[in-house]
């Protein structure tokens, strides 16, 4: 057992009421499934299905609902009469409604969900529910849940489940007013408090609550000025995959758009394309240019390179959450959607590129790694304007070591290979025999550049996931503006860490006209599409147009 299972299981077995404060990747999921299944399996005669929901467990988010649910049914899988269930948001109602005619006893799903089918689906009975759990608590309040969470509670206390008659249990990886608020709400008086969290021996101050992660979590923090993070993040994800076996990463970005911007321009940058001989008899010069092709960078990894964020639909995020789940190794760049509550196996490295507003949230990122004993690392990107957040994690008790930026870019060297040397005369000097860091390095942001210079579509998204970025940092919380503060930004600088060499005042507008563009070419194409389904439907437009013009004429007459 891990210590929360060792100090809480036997309290949510004698019935009580708790509240549970672990640090992520502690073993919070089979902490309070195991006991809730111990005490449904034992009951006789056996509960069946259609008696209706006996354990309710609300989860934040989609993808960590899909997780508790899968646990569920392994843990289930010995106990046939004990059904789990699973709704969450993107799904049809009209599926879930089915299922939920057929009767689940375990019902894990997301708050706006659950309230939707309470208030709507007349067969949703929670009269019978015993156990009522609210995990990443933390999270579900961050997310504006409190309304949603407080709606719920009281349509099961109008059912008959009352808290007098129910077990509820709170799980969150940190404890502040508002938990204790929500607490409070849904939890009786004669509660009880575990604290699993391994930062006992430090005292509390009155104004930092003292943050606990995993001892075994290795945490590093690069100062990058602002021209060379993309060329950093590039040459840390590539030097991590190629040359350690440590090749499975998240890397934290600010906004959906950066998101659907990095993902692509990495993959093109890093990833090992596949390349097919179709002709074998082309010319030398065409298999020159396809060699170019094969990567902008010239470091060819092995490496899988995914997407995660809110804006996806359903299927795709399903998707990408199972596939990134299973495989050995891989890159997946995502938004703080992915930073609460996700058990994602082996992960090696968190790599935060634009830091979280809140310690708490930091606390959260890094804890997709090092997860139930398991070594992991993680490193955030700052600029020398920013370094006031390390002191700020310090009074949280969470410290940093510096990583050199010199010493990750010097990885370059031995990535990139050395471009084979014409034939020199005798005595010459060789041109690549001083090769050094700088120049490896402004080569490989030039070739960023002209990568995004080139793709129309890519130069789009850069435009759009910068302005994105500006607007999210101009909207950091006021306590964090002392270390995130938007007028110490050199804006033309950051632009190169989209690999952009456009000026910052026009950006924006690029993104606009774009967009004008872009709806003028859907209108367009809509209206053709229009006319081909209905060909006559221009020609009776002209002979209606002809009519009113006579029309007109004659009464003028």
């Amino acid at each position: 057992m891990t210590e929360v299972q060792r100090l809480a299981i036997p309290i949510i077995l004698s019935g009580k009421d708790t509240i549970i404060k672990s640090q992520t990747g502690s073993g919070k999921t089979l902490t309070y499934a195991c006991p809730i299944i111990q005490v449904l399996q034992e009951i006789r005669p056996k509960i069946s299905r259609g008696e209706g929901v006996m354990a309710l467990i609300i989860v934040p988010t989609r993808e960590l609902a899909l997780q508790s649910y899968e646990w569920l049914s392994k843990l289930t899988k010995s106990f046939t009469w004990l059904v789990p269930g699973v709704f969450t948001g993107g799904e049809k109602k009209k599926s879930e409604k089915a299922r939920m005619r057929k009767g689940f006893t375990i019902l894990v799903s997301t708050p706006g969900r659950l309230l939707d089918h309470l208030s709507t689906t007349k067969n949703c009975n929670m009269s019978k529910v015993r156990y009522l759990i609210l995990d990443e608590a933390d999270r579900m309040l961050d997310l504006g849940y409190e309304e949603s969470v407080a709606k719920i509670v009281t349509a099961l206390n109008d059912q008959g489940s009352t808290s007098e008659l129910r077990q509820t249990i709170l799980l969150s990886a940190t404890i502040n007013s508002a938990v204790e608020r929500l607490a409070g709400l849904a939890l009786k008086e004669s509660r009880e408090y575990v604290d699993a969290s391994n930062d006992k021996e430090q005292a509390e101050t009155a104004d930092s609550e003292v943050l606990c992660v995993p001892d075994t979590l290795d945490q590093w923090f690069l100062a990058v000025p602002p021209k060379l993070r993309l060329v950093v993040l590039a040459s840390l994800v590539a030097s991590k995959c190629e040359l350690t076996n440590q090749r499975k990463m998240l890397i934290f970005c600010a906004t959906q758009d950066m998101v659907d911007y990095l993902t692509p321009l990495l993959a093109s940058a890093l990833s090992q394309k596949d390349t097919t001989e179709e002709s074998s008899d082309e010319e030398g010069d065409d298999e020159e240019e396809a060699e170019d092709e094969k990567n902008l960078s010239g470091i060819n990894t092995k490496i899988q390179f995914f997407r995660l964020h809110g804006n996806m639909t359903q299927k795709e995020r399903t998707e990408v959450f199972k596939t990134f789940r299973d495989v050995p190794s891989g890159v997946l760049l995502c938004t703080d959607v992915a930073s609460r509550g996700l058990d994602l196996p082996k992960v090696d490295w968190i790599i935060q590129f634009t830091a979280p507003p809140t310690p708490q949230d930091y606390v959260h990122r890094v804890g997709r790694t090092a997860r139930v004993g398991h070594k992991g690392s993680a490193v955030i990107f700052l600029a020398l304007s920013e370094l006031g957040y390390v002191t700020k994690l310090e009074e949280h008790g969470i410290r940093l070591k510096e990583m050199d930026a010199t010493k990750v870019l010097d990885e370059l060297l031995m990535l990139i290979p050395r471009e084979p040397e014409p034939k020199r005369r005798r005595g010459s000097r060789s041109k690549s025999a001083g090769r050094s860091v700088e120049a490896v390095a402004t080569d490989l942001q030039l070739q960023f550049e002209k990568a995004v210079l080139d793709d129309r579509q890519l130069h789009e998204l850069a435009c759009k996931a910068y302005v994105s970025w500006v607007r999210f940092y101009a909207s950091y919380p006021a306590k964090a503006k002392a270390y995130f503060h938007y007028k110490a930004l050199h804006l033309g600088h950051y632009a190169k860490s989209f690999a952009l060499r456009d000026a910052p005042s026009r950006i924006g507008g690029i993104g606009k006209r774009n967009w004008e563009r872009d709806q003028q070419k859907q209108h367009s194409e809509q209206r053709t599409n229009f006319r081909r389904q209905n060909p006559g439907t221009n020609k009776r437009s002209k002979d209606r147009n002809k009519e009113l013009l006579v029309s007109e004429y004659a009464s003028g007459l």
